[in-house]
């Protein structure tokens, strides 16, 4: 499991146990002292048994020797030991008697330590020693590096790191790179492709991709590429597979023994050198090949394509489109009403790509936020709402009249009506004539009692007349009139003032309760006036409701609420409210409609009106002609496309796949080749002197 997923062996061969007393723990430790690789190897396909065998050299326990120097302060150099160690070459055997005894002498001060000669096969794993070893060896180094002292706090490396930016790597570097400096030995896509220029170009990095997307394969093209420009390339990773899956490409293209598996069996001095041996005398023996024809197709193609390509993605100004998104357009399925509508010369440069856009957008807005008033489907029609902030004016007097005047103008009117029999008025209008009857009730019988009512009072009224006459009349009458006193009498007991009233307040009393009774009749009232229990709270919300519909009937609604009977204005309100989404885009309407009314599109509007035009396609009667006349100018003035074909377009792709495959194909000799001269380059420095020849090379 370790080996398969992460690349580590842990199965040895131990041989000698080292124990000494520590405070640390109450059990005696038992640390190995020499280790031996073994391979482990299922037998048969059943897997049922097993082979075991040595593997690799002998190893003093770097573990060890690190707990010595830690906790004990005993330096100890592994060569020293081995050294000391006695191995028959022919059988094989050891000895490491010598090697012991040295162990055992310099860890003296250690308490009771001893080494007992044992043999033991186990999987012996401390996978975090090398990284502490290179942590305690490259401290120095480590400070020094940006990015580790950012990780580690230190505030300046973090502000440099911040202030890193990645260098933006030109994406069409595969369409002109010279065939001779590019050295991708796997197919790689556009992504791929700028990936690995990204990186040559020394830009730090990350890429990103589920499974299935080429991570893999461009790491492979990546090793390639920058082997071949005489870089050396560090591949790491967490799992196992995932080494595997790049140095199985390498192997597949003919690049496996550029490759040096630290974790994939390199577990001897001696077969370090026998691999480095087999390299170097495989790259003696790489041939030179001639691509010069192949590079000269592959050019040729290529120039012929991508120059098609640019004049097909060229921004044709002042229109801002290309004539690929030309005739992605024109070709779509349905992709717009055909017209004759036609534009050139002048009026074509007019149309540039503000002007066309802003156009397009605005047809089709606007065709979309008036539909409902068109159509005639918004209560809002008519309505001359300008600006926002006389939507959000409207929008406060509708939701006021949704959520407070009309619900508690018709609470309290239907209060008055139950509580005086009343027929309804027809409108909200008509009710200011019952209110104002019902609030003169109202004074009329702060004075006097309801009984006033019920008297006869047209005969009340007559008999009191002198009293509403001069000095001398009521004097006269009071002396001579019984009639006149009686009245006076009967209103007078009647009559609920602090104060004694005269005759002719008593009379101006008598004569408001008959004009009043009068009044009511003519409402339809049955019996005597009488008023409703909450009638100032009535009066209150109604002059409330009228003053917010007069308000709203200033933005010239065609329906004036105010005509409404009140018992259905509360839909009314409602209906309004609930489109707001129309009161909001009457400003956007009117604003579009003067844009387009300017530059001259007013007739497209009308024929939208009229029904001559289908408002959703408004905008595609416009882009069809647009387009189809920059088509037409453009054809005529570029000679990349007057003069394209489409039959030899074909040709030419056809000739371009075939060369890039073989080019692909010839990338892995190539990238050989190259790694061959530097390795020459090397021996070359030191003619003559086998032995460091050889160090030098084993080095490269």
């Amino acid at each position: 499991a370790y080996f398969e997923e992460r690349g580590i062996d842990t199965l040895f061969l131990a041989y000698g146990m080292a124990t000494w007393t520590t405070t640390a723990s109450a059990s005696t430790p038992a640390a190995p002292v020499l280790l031996r690789p073994l391979k482990f190897e299922a037998r048969g396909a059943a897997a049922s048994d097993f082979d075991v065998s040595l593997h690799g050299d002998w190893d003093v326990n770097a573990t060890l020797l690190h707990l010595l120097a830690t906790e004990y302060n005993i330096e100890l150099d592994p060569a020293v030991l081995l050294e000391l160690l006695d191995i028959d070459g022919a059988a094989g055997a050891v000895e490491p008697a010598r090697l012991f005894e040295r162990l055992a002498k310099d860890a003296g001060d250690v308490p009771d330590f001893g080494i007992l000669d044992r043999l033991v096969v186990g999987t012996f794993a401390y996978t975090k020693l090398p990284m502490v070893k290179d942590l305690q060896d490259n401290v120095d180094a480590l400070a020094a590096h940006d990015l580790i002292s950012a990780l580690a706090g230190d505030e300046d490396a973090q502000q440099t790191v911040r202030e890193l930016r990645a260098r933006d790597v030109d994406a069409s570097l595969p369409d002109y790179t010279p065939p001779a400096d590019e050295f991708i030995i796997l197919d790689a896509d556009s992504s791929q492709n700028r990936a690995i220029n990204a990186a040559v170009a020394g830009e730090p990095l990350i890429i990103q991709g589920p499974p299935g997307t080429g991570k893999s394969q461009t790491i492979a093209n990546l090793i390639a590429t920058l082997t071949a420009r005489g870089k050396r390339v560090l591949f790491v990773a967490e799992k196992r597979a995932a080494i595997d899956a790049v140095t199985k490409r390498l192997r597949k293209v003919g690049l496996g023994d550029l490759v040096m598996d630290l974790h994939g069996g390199v577990t001897s001095k001696k077969q370090l050198a026998a691999d480095l041996a087999h390299t170097l005398d495989a790259m003696a023996r790489v041939p030179q090949i001639d691509v010069t024809d192949l590079h000269h197709r592959l050019e040729t193609t290529r120039a012929a394509l991508t120059g098609h390509a640019a004049a097909m993605h060229e921004v044709r100004s002042p229109w801002g489109v290309t004539m690929w998104q030309v005739a992605e357009q024109l070709l779509k399925p349905g992709a717009g009403p055909q017209t004759s509508l036609r534009f050139s010369g002048r009026r074509l440069e007019d149309l540039d790509a503000d002007v066309a856009r802003l156009a397009r957008d605005h047809l089709t807005e606007w065709a979309g936020l008036a539909a409902p008033l068109n159509a005639g489907d918004s209560p809002w029609a008519g309505a001359k709402v300008t600006t926002d902030a006389d939507a959000r004016q409207v929008l406060d007097i509708i939701d006021e009249l949704a959520n407070d005047a009309v619900p508690d103008a018709r609470s309290h009117l239907d209060d008055v009506l139950a509580q005086t029999a009343l027929p309804t008025p027809a409108s909200v209008d008509d009710w200011q004539r019952t209110l104002a009857l019902l609030s003169q009730i109202a004074a009329t019988l702060t004075a006097v009692t309801p009984g006033m009512y019920a008297l006869n009072l047209d005969d009340t009224v007559d008999a009191l007349t002198p009293a509403g006459r001069s000095w001398w009349s009521r004097t006269t009458a009071q002396l001579f009139d019984g009639r006149y006193r009686a009245a006076k009498k009967t209103v007078r007991e009647l009559w609920q003032g602090d104060s004694k009233p005269d005759g002719t307040q008593l009379y101006e009393t008598a004569a408001a309760a008959r004009q009043q009774t009068a009044a009511w009749q003519s409402l339809g009232g049955a019996g005597v006036p009488r008023l409703p229990e909450q009638l100032q709270q009535a009066s209150d919300s109604y002059q409330q409701l009228t003053e917010r519909l007069a308000a709203l009937a200033a933005y010239h609604l065609t329906a004036d609420l105010r005509h409404r009977p009140h018992v259905e204005l509360g839909h009314d309100v409602h209906a309004l409210l609930a489109d707001q989404q129309t009161l909001f885009r009457l400003p956007r309407i009117h604003e579009l409609e003067r844009w387009l009314e300017a530059h001259h599109l007013a007739p497209l509007l009308q024929a939208v009106r009229t029904g001559d035009v289908d408002a959703d396609r408004l905008a595609d009667v416009f882009d069809h002609a647009w387009l189809h006349s920059i088509r037409t100018q453009v054809s005529a003035r570029d000679p990349r496309m007057a003069n394209f074909d489409g039959k030899l377009q074909d040709q030419r792709v056809e000739q371009f796949r075939a060369a890039d495959v073989e080019h692909v194909d010839s990338t892995a000799v190539r990238v050989r080749r190259a790694v061959a001269e530097q390795a020459t380059v090397v021996c070359d420095q030191a003619p003559g002197q086998d032995q460091l020849v050889r160090k030098e090379a084993n080095k490269k």
